[in-house]
């Protein structure tokens, strides 16, 4: 079979270690094996908010990368804290202040003029390297109207992929600004030759706001993770001095429901007298150690329980994954159009990968919950409950949880990566064959 190219619009790429920066590189550096000759459309590395170089593997390395400063001022400025004392820094406070208040107004989202500026180029690498397709992963929106930006110029197909939805709420209470964001999709929608998504749910999420979509072919392809990473040595496992549980990435209040987890935590301090025997939660936070976790933790007298720490690297994480005691994903309550509940993160992947125990504390309808409880993996309770935290911690951290529970690499297979992306690649196939 000859070999089909791609250009896959990533406003978030290696370099950057925000977690909208996984699926494309991952996609990037595995469906040359399945047919697809991969470029990429990115933004350039300064505009990143958080970067990891070593996210960047020779796969990746190997990726043809086109980068285009997004000049927006939406993005840069929420690193103003970072400008020196002094007029640098009220000067950027400014800045922010403006963005903060006209962000709503954009066409797209923070990412704008991004797509704007980067249609040009891209439109020329399309023709110049006879692209086959497009797919464009969401969020931002700015990836997608990019690439519908790409199809008006050179009429080459696009996919639009979504690892989130926002999407009509069922009463029907949309504020302006989101009519706008729906609106904007919408016309992106209508001429997408194709959808992709990562949960069961997203595709009636869609149809809900944009009926006209039920004619749009779409396929189901969740995250995955790669089965060299989870094999025995990939990653020696931090040794900690306690039984650790263990978070990492964006840890925040609002729709996700903090209290119960940290007043879980105070009953299972109480409940074990001995420091030693003590299980500690440790947060590794990309933003630093975030000043709102860290005034529940004083409020609530954790610091004993509690560490609270900067990001690591990606080689760190998984490390500190293959160490843990218990892994802990944290789910939010749906808001609105904006659909948490039934969205699965894509650490859960990188966690089915390290071997251990997985907690999910979430709403009652939370997907991935079901997949974890699905795969025998851990438990799913509710995050409002610190007395069912409490206790489905230490079942899964007993002396006997590698035996009650299933934490082999066969029990999470259906989601590691040649299957996944095989999938993919094939409804790839089956768009640019529809002509």
């Amino acid at each position: 079979m000859a070999t089909r190219r791609i250009l896959i619009i990533a406003p978030e790429f290696p370099p950057s270690a925000t977690v909208g920066a996984k699926r494309p590189s991952k996609l990037a550096a595995r469906c040359g094996e399945f047919g697809w000759q991969p470029a990429v459309v990115t933004m350039a590395e300064g505009d990143y908010e958080i970067t990891d170089p070593s996210s960047v593997t020779d796969a990746i390395a190997a990726v043809p990368t086109h980068r285009v400063p997004c000049g927006s001022v939406w993005i840069h400025s929420e690193r103003w804290r970072q400008a020196k004392p002094g007029l640098p820094r009220l000067w950027a406070g400014a800045k922010r202040w403006f963005a903060l208040k006209t962000q709503r107004f954009l066409p797209t989202d923070k990412y704008w003029p991004w797509p704007k500026r980067a249609a040009k180029l891209a439109a020329k690498l399309v023709r110049r390297q006879d692209i086959d397709l497009i797919w464009a992963t969401s969020p931002p929106l700015s990836g997608p109207d990019l690439a519908w930006r790409i199809f008006k110029r050179t009429g080459v197909p696009f996919v639009v992929d979504y690892r989130d939805v926002v999407s009509q709420p069922a009463d029907g209470d949309v504020p302006k600004h989101v009519r706008k964001f729906l609106n904007r999709q919408e016309l992106i929608l209508a001429d997408a030759a194709g959808i992709t998504t990562v949960a069961p749910y997203q595709i009636d999420a869609l149809k809900r706001s944009h009926p006209q979509v039920a004619q749009t072919p779409a396929r189901l392809v969740t995250n995955w993770f790669e089965a060299a990473d989870a094999e025995p040595g990939a990653y020696p496992p931090i040794e900690f001095d306690w039984p650790t549980v263990f978070h990492a990435g964006k840890l925040y209040g609002g729709t996700r429901r903090l209290d119960g987890l940290f007043e879980g935590m105070g009953l299972l301090r109480d409940a074990m007298g001995d420091p030693g025997r003590r299980p500690r939660f440790l947060h590794l936070d990309p933003e630093g150690v975030n000043p709102g976790l860290k005034a529940i933790v004083d409020e609530k007298g954790l610091a004993d329980v509690v560490d609270l720490q900067p990001a690591a690297s990606e080689t760190e994480f998984r490390r500190h994954c293959r160490g843990a005691a218990v892994l802990l994903l944290v789910v939010g309550h749906t808001q609105g159009a904006f659909e948490h509940a039934r969205t699965i993160p894509g650490k859960l992947y990188e966690y089915f990968a390290a071997c251990r125990p997985i907690l999910v504390i979430g709403p009652d309808d939370c997907e991935a919950g079901k997949m974890v409880t699905d795969a025998h993996r851990g438990l799913a309770v509710a995050d409002d409950d610190p007395q069912a935290i409490a206790g489905a911690l230490t079942t899964l951290m007993a002396d006997d949880a590698g035996d009650r529970f299933d934490l082999s690499v066969e029990a999470v297979s259906r989601y590691e990566a040649a299957g996944v992306i095989s999938q993919m690649c094939s409804f790839f196939d089956e768009i640019v064959g529809a002509g």
